[in-house]
């Protein structure tokens, strides 16, 4: 019983390990791509 509590707690922590990195690496691209399109504005208008 408790050895099957402890390795369902370990998969759980784990997958939100998983899903924490996924959302930092969707905020990372997100901000990427912000910032490239805003560069790519100023370059536009100072041309």
């Amino acid at each position: 019983m408790l050895k099957s509590t402890f390795s369902m707690l370990s998969q759980r922590s784990v997958y939100n390990l998983e899903g924490l990195h996924i959302h930092s690496n969707l905020y990372f691209h997100t901000a990427i791509s912000l910032y490239n399109q805003l560069n790519f504005r100023i370059n536009m208008i100072t041309q």
